[in-house]
């Protein structure tokens, strides 16, 4: 890309309005915009403007999954049809017609989201919050209501209660040492509960990390015994991308240079919230207030010479 002209990357970035062609998000929304070939000059394609447009960098790199040439459409075409064939069997074999979509918000729970809508008679998800009602998740989860016309239920992470069982960036209460400890399985029981829906399909993929990897393996893609599905086991990041782009998906928001609609309350995250959604960070502080001070000490250590 270094060899685009700084007039021609310019005269392009004002023709695409500062914005990302593929999903409209702009440096406004935390994202980096590139100046990228439609065409790739290893298959013929020049700096003319008109085989350049702007991508973000996470749009860019879905775009760089796709064209990796080691990347056959096939495969990616057979995992789709083995993904579809998973939940089909979960529904005509297992008699399955009603599900339940762990729903992050980010691109694996919005492929698998959109997947259910296709196969199964009802659909809800369930989003797990750190903090409630933040304005920047809200946005998003707006979207995907309307998008897939589905119900989702808002419940406080197991992981939020757990820290602040454990005065996590909040002063020391001796008393919140008797929240009993959530596990993951309890919020699938109260879900359950809740909706009287069983089965749970997730967006994990193996390719996450060997942990999930190992989950997976001993667990199986369809776990009957645990009530859980797990449709996309050996999809890739450019069987995903491919998806998304396909359906017409946006991506969703990047919090500290991580694609997903739910925020957590890592030091990158939170600086791009404390940047572009301060009323968000505002209520962030109010729960935890010592997250200033986990920031401060983030930012030192960028700044001390390596």
């Amino acid at each position: 890309m270094g060899d685009i002209a700084l007039t021609t990357r310019n005269a392009v970035l004002r023709r695409d309005k500062f914005a990302c062609r593929q999903c409209g998000r702009t440096a406004d929304d935390g994202v980096k915009l590139e100046i990228d070939h439609r065409l790739p000059k290893s298959k013929g394609g020049t700096n003319a403007q008109s085989n350049l447009w702007v991508l973000c960098d996470a749009c860019n790199r879905g775009k760089s999954d796709r064209e990796n040439d080691k990347v056959d459409p096939r495969e990616i075409d057979s995992k789709l049809a083995r993904s579809k064939e998973i939940l089909t069997r979960v529904r005509d074999e297992m008699g399955i017609k009603e599900v339940l979509i762990g729903f992050s918000g980010g691109k694996d729970s919005m492929v698998v989201l959109d997947l259910a809508k296709q196969i199964f008679e009802r659909v809800e998800c369930f989003f797990l919050y750190w903090v409630e009602d933040l304005q920047c998740e809200q946005t998003f989860l707006s979207y995907a209501r309307k998008q897939w016309d589905v119900k989702i239920h808002q419940l406080p992470s197991h992981h939020m209660i757990n820290a602040v069982r454990g005065n996590m960036f909040m002063p020391a209460v001796s008393r919140l040492k008797k929240i009993p400890k959530v596990h993951q399985v309890d919020t699938e029981h109260h879900i359950r509960e809740l909706t009287g829906i069983k089965m749970i399909l997730y967006g994990m993929r193996m390719q996450d990390s060997l942990q999930r990897r190992a989950f997976i393996k001993s667990l199986g893609v369809v776990d009957a015994k645990g009530g859980r599905v797990y449709p996309l086991y050996d999809w890739v990041n450019q069987d995903v991308y491919a998806y998304i782009r396909t359906r017409g998906i946006p991506l969703p928001p990047l919090y500290g240079g991580k694609l997903s609609g739910n925020v957590n309350l890592g030091p990158e995250t939170l600086i791009y919230l404390r940047e572009k959604h301060p009323e968000d960070f505002a209520k962030i502080q109010k729960i935890f207030p010592f997250v200033t001070a986990q920031l401060a000490r983030h930012e030192f250590q960028r700044r001390r010479p390596s």
